[in-house]
């Protein structure tokens, strides 16, 4: 059982993040009116936001990639939330902790163990983090179940974008706090960031800030 809300956030900030970061869909025709669905289905109308196509680098990704690129779009325009009343609830536990852990592994060596986040600049080249937003993804949409850590997820999609878009070190920063939380908290382990709506505290409205800021 569900109860939705939207925070009134700026649709600016969407468009900040999008139009440079989601690689695979690019811009014909500016100042084209778009009606956008968030992940609580509520719309939100832009009269900014371009008519779009499908590029190479598109069709090269699996369709779970690109739906959860498209659905990290619609979020970053207005960062809608949903209530949960669990925290996490799983489709496949076993899976999920294991996709997470992989996930993890690949933010590691990316980030010098989250000491190193200039990889920025070569993210949309770079095959292995197709395959870990991928990854994010499949967890999303096949590993879990309605709680809250799927708004967390919705919320590392956001920074996925604004990472690979603007070679934005502290997006990345937060990508790896986010997804090494998650990992320790469905595992049970104390959590190092608290930067997450399932397993953080006040650190979580840190990282709103920092995505509003990107107007």
């Amino acid at each position: 059982m569900k109860r939705t809300y939207k925070r009134a956030l700026p649709i600016a900030l969407g468009i900040g993040i999008v139009l440079t970061g989601i690689v695979g869909v690019h811009a014909t025709e500016a100042g084209t009116r778009t009606n956008v669905k968030t992940t609580n289905n509520e719309t939100l109308s832009s009269s900014t936001i371009p008519t779009q196509y499908k590029t190479p680098e598109y069709m090269n990704r699996s369709d779970i990639e690109n739906q959860f690129r498209e659905k990290s779009y619609s979020f970053a325009l207005g960062l809608g939330y949903v209530d949960f009343e669990d925290k996490v609830a799983y489709k496949d536990e076993k899976a999920a902790k294991e996709r997470l852990k992989t996930a993890l592994n690949f933010l590691e060596d990316l980030t010098g163990g989250g000491n190193d986040f200039t990889a920025v600049e070569g993210l949309q080249f770079n095959d292995e983090w197709s395959k870990f937003v991928e990854d994010i993804a499949i967890l999303k949409y096949e590993d879990l179940a309605e709680s809250e850590i799927l708004n967390d997820l919705n919320v590392a999609g956001a920074l996925i974008l604004q990472s690979e878009g603007h070679y934005d070190e502290p997006s990345l920063r937060y990508l790896y706090q986010v997804i090494s939380d998650l990992n320790s908290g469905v595992n049970g382990e104390s959590v190092k960031y608290e930067v997450t709506k399932a397993f953080g505290d006040d650190s979580f409205e840190e990282i709103q800030q920092y995505l509003k800021s990107k107007i």
